[in-house]
């Protein structure tokens, strides 16, 4: 189920990516985090609330596209912004607050190390595998109806696998039915 929600999920961030929505949701996040650290406190909240929601995989399923959006669009490491990412996690591992108690405080005690401390530890992406700077793509030519449509079907899955069980619909199945619906109407091929 694993495979199949992250198979779901990376042919939605793909939408994200090929519309250009990644780098404006990246744009809006970096207008507020204007600073590597701002970014990191921001991504490490954001895993952690939804971490509360949806499981760990899903919640890296959803943000992964959307990190990576974050990174192009402010110009720093992939790699020093999805680190964060999976350290968040950690503290929330299970859905709607159950281990809330616990988690809460060790999401706190994780940002305020990687602002003080484990910043000075991620990797800087020089070197890396797969760490090149891709040039900033001009999406002026995509259409409206397409960026728009992919954002809402990213806050469609995101909403369904929140209510997955008031739904009767498991999370890697929303996934799925997300990715056919941007190929059906055309936002991807």
């Amino acid at each position: 189920s694993n495979v199949i929600l992250c198979v779901g999920m990376f042919v939605v961030g793909q939408a994200l990516f090929e519309t250009g929505m990644a780098n404006k949701i990246g744009g809006l996040v970096t207008r507020f985090a204007r600073t590597e650290r701002t970014l990191i406190i921001a991504i490490m909240v954001i895993v952690g609330v939804m971490s509360g929601f949806l499981s760990n995989t899903g919640t890296a399923a959803v943000l992964i596209p959307v990190v990576c959006g974050i990174a192009d669009e402010s110009g720093y490491s992939r790699s020093r912004l999805l680190m964060p990412l999976v350290f968040a996690e950690m503290g929330l591992s299970t859905s709607f607050f159950m281990y809330a108690p616990v988690g809460v405080p060790m999401l706190l005690v994780g940002i305020i190390y990687f602002v003080f401390i484990g910043y000075r530890f991620l990797p800087d992406g020089k070197g890396a595998v797969g760490a090149t700077v891709e040039k900033q793509k001009d999406f002026s030519d995509v259409p409206k109806w397409k960026q728009t449509v992919s954002l809402i079907v990213l806050i469609l899955v995101i909403l369904a696998m929140i209510f997955e069980k008031q739904i009767g619909v498991s999370i890697e199945i929303s996934a799925c039915i997300g990715a056919i619906i941007l190929v059906l109407v055309g936002v991807l091929s």
